[in-house]
């Protein structure tokens, strides 16, 4: 089934009080919103930084060594702040809360959309989500378990594996920062630019346009790499594609959050270039080349996840659109100008 049949999500959306922008404009005001998400993102964030700064041991040397001369000083601060401790980390995820409300702010408010049209669909969302979260998890491990088969990473039924440690509260802080993090970047990408867009084009454009831009924005990313950013686009079509047939935001923001949790907090795993301390485990994919082991970047630089994101947006795109959420009757919709 090689279509996408039109849901509740996208009618709402084309019932939408305010006309659909023009394409350009468009795009223009996904990276407006971006841009104020973020500098929000920022600004929560900035206290938490220069509390770990000023509370860092190191910086403590620095105040007591006058002898110290200051271009090593600026060199021992710029370490500091790139050796954050990982409550800075939690409390960023938790910051992406602003993305959020800058995302439902503008469909809200600017284009008067309704909440069913943002993918915010209130039967079966428990369901929905919690089925994402075994999604997002089986998708990271069938990459990982596609490099174990190489016979270089153990993995926990293997010899020479073992926990790393067991900090709880800080690995439950981190699975609900990510729950924020992950909904945050489908509400814009998926619920705001890709559904917006659907008023004025076919669901492939949309589709497209939306995973090129998501993809461009780790561009600046620790070890990005050409093969992070074809599997950053891929996850943004199977992101697009899994909403479309799900119509919903829950099950592929679960899936998008369990993803993250799964390899940065279980594993151990660089997220899109984000090193996180605290993991249940720890797996070593510096043997591996870069293409294969994804380096700095983390397991989404790999040719693992190329393969398992082809062979999951294949599959969803065989399956029927979910049908308790296809729309019975479709409204004509407004041309962008």
């Amino acid at each position: 089934m090689f279509f996408f049949k039109r849901t509740n999500m996208l009618r709402d959306a084309a019932l939408a009080e305010h006309p659909p922008f023009p394409t350009g404009r468009l795009i223009g005001l996904f990276f407006l919103v971006f841009g104020v998400g973020i500098s929000i993102q920022s600004f929560l964030l900035t206290p938490a930084q220069i509390i770990a700064i000023l509370t860092s041991e190191k910086w403590q040397a620095v105040l007591n060594d006058a002898s110290l001369p200051w271009s090593e000083r600026i060199l021992a601060i710029s370490d500091i702040a790139e050796a954050m401790p990982w409550w800075v980390s939690v409390v960023n995820l938790f910051s992406t809360a602003a993305l959020i409300a800058a995302c439902i702010f503008f469909c809200r408010r600017v284009e008067k959309r309704s909440s069913v049209s943002m993918g915010f669909v209130k039967k079966g969302a428990v369901v929905e989500y919690l089925f994402g979260l075994v999604i997002g998890f089986f998708m990271l491990f069938a990459a990982l378990e596609l490099c174990a088969l190489s016979g270089q990473v153990s993995m926990p039924w293997q010899d020479h594996f073992s926990l790393k440690y067991t900090p709880w509260a800080s690995l439950t802080l981190f699975f609900v920062g990510y729950l924020i993090q992950g909904l945050s970047e489908e509400l814009l990408c998926r619920s705001f630019l890709m559904v917006s867009m659907s008023r004025g084009h076919k669901p492939w454009v949309c589709v497209l346009t939306n995973s090129l831009l998501f993809s461009a924005l780790h561009i600046f990313n620790t070890g990005i790499s050409l093969l992070a950013l074809l599997n950053l686009t891929l996850f943004g079509i199977f992101a697009s594609v899994y909403t479309l047939r799900r119509g919903s935001i829950w099950g592929i923001a679960a899936i998008h959050s369990m993803w993250n949790f799964t390899q940065g907090n279980i594993f151990g795993i660089s997220v899109s270039g984000m090193s996180q301390t605290p993991s249940l485990f720890y797996i070593d994919l510096s043997k591996f080349p870069s293409w294969f082991g994804g380096g700095s970047f983390g397991l989404e630089g790999s040719i693992t996840v190329t393969a398992v994101l082809l062979v999951a947006t294949t599959i969803v795109l065989m399956s029927p659109t979910k049908h308790s959420e296809i729309a019975e009757s479709f409204p004509h919709t407004f041309s962008p100008q």
